[in-house]
């Protein structure tokens, strides 16, 4: 069972399905193991649940980033 583990902002549905197909298609094609086997998870996190460089992704603005 190869797993596909992917972590990412809120996604919509179709999204998710256009995300998980191409993802999936890809790792098929590189390893040679049929789609089909593939599981893929997705954890979707808010802003707020994410921080880069010690701020919150949510109090990150279009300010220019050093």
């Amino acid at each position: 069972m190869p797993a596909i583990n992917l972590q990412i902002g809120k996604l919509g549905l179709e999204q998710k399905r256009r995300l998980v197909k191409g993802v999936t298609d890809v790792a098929s094609e590189v390893t040679g193991v049929p789609a089909g086997a593939f599981y893929v998870f997705i954890e979707e996190y808010e802003r707020d649940q994410v921080a880069v460089g010690g701020e919150l992704m949510a109090d990150r603005t279009a300010k220019p980033q050093a």
